[in-house]
């Protein structure tokens, strides 16, 4: 419960602060911007490059290319995962850090983390979001040349997640798949700066890209989107700011989406999400604190487990400390 839309749309203002000094203080010469997929797909380019970890190699993950896929330990009756870092991320950093360990809390994945860290490197973020479309491409071509030479490796078992600039990085997967139509893209907080209405031709996540697209939204207007992006969107806590994080620590209220959607992995009481007719009607009374029910959809499940028939807005609360999840439950 905590911003107003039009005090978001201040707060959208800054982001783009944000990028100009970006821009200012970075040497462009040293920022990296790739013109096609073929300058980075090949496995000699080492600008994109793909890591397979399960529960047996979490700590010495096995690095795919093109030339070993038949030789990549999968396992062939679990899920794929493909994990995508936004900027100044690398294979160890969010949403990997926070997911890895949630999926093997659980149960047995595939879960392939891609890092593209060389081509988003800090103080170059113009740059990395020029970068997004052929970082997506690439990693659309690996992974129709995994399904292919892994007939075990089902599309409908295809999961992509992207944080930040990784959840457009995974909508230009979804657009780049030319044998198969994604299941699945999560995003979690996507980003806004250069991807807003003003600069996005596109280019940006969209509900077109998969089957289903689910988001959650955690630093609307400031590092990320705050705005519907998906079939459904939930916004934490208001979207904006979250309990627990300082005011203006945006990393912190950024990653939190992470988080949520770690914990709603293995999570007993989960996190739900319900209908409200504006972001002032959740502020002021939790949406008359029940949920909308005269269509007939109540109560929605978020992250992992999330209803993939459902659409829309919906608004969820968190605590301000791990465990995150409430249940069903609105704070007032």
């Amino acid at each position: 419960m905590m911003f107003s839309r039009n005090y978001c749309s201040t707060y959208s203002s800054i982001s783009f602060l944000f990028v100009a000094a970006n821009a200012a203080f970075s040497d462009s010469s040293s920022c990296p911007v790739v013109s096609s997929a073929d300058e980075i797909c090949a496995p000699e380019s080492q600008q994109v490059n793909f890591y397979l970890f399960t529960r047996k190699t979490a700590n010495s993950p096995f690095e795919i290319n093109y030339n070993n896929i038949e030789e990549a330990p999968f396992l062939p009756s679990a899920p794929l995962k493909i994990m995508i870092h936004g900027y100044t991320g690398w294979k160890d950093y969010s949403p990997n850090m926070e997911l890895r360990p949630a999926y093997f809390k659980k149960s047995d994945y595939n879960l392939l983390s891609i890092d593209w860290s060389i081509l988003g490197k800090e103080g170059c973020y113009v740059e990395a979001t020029r970068n997004v479309k052929p970082v997506g491409q690439c990693v659309a071509r690996m992974l129709e040349k995994i399904v292919y030479v892994r007939r075990e490796m089902k599309p409908e078992d295809v999961h992509v997640i992207g944080f930040s600039l990784g959840a457009h990085v995974a909508g230009f997967v979804g657009k780049s798949l030319v044998q198969f139509k994604a299941k699945r893209i999560t995003g979690l907080d996507p980003a806004l700066p250069l991807f807003d209405d003003l600069f996005n031709s596109g280019s940006s996540l969209s509900k077109e890209d998969a089957e289903f697209v689910d988001v959650i939204h955690s630093n609307g207007g400031m590092k990320g989107k705050s705005f519907d992006v998906g079939h459904i969107d939930f916004y934490a806590n208001g979207g904006s700011l979250q309990p627990g994080c300082a005011t203006t620590n945006t990393s912190c209220h950024h990653v939190r989406a992470v988080e949520i959607f770690a914990e709603s992995i293995y999570s007993e009481s989960g996190f739900y999400g319900f209908e409200c007719s504006s972001l002032m009607h959740y502020m002021s009374t939790c949406c008359g604190e029940t949920p909308n029910t005269e269509r007939g959809r109540g109560w929605v499940r978020l992250g992992e487990y999330v209803d993939n028939t459902s659409r829309g807005s919906y608004y969820f609360d968190t605590s301000d400390k791990h465990p995150l999840a409430l249940g069903k439950a609105c704070v007032p």
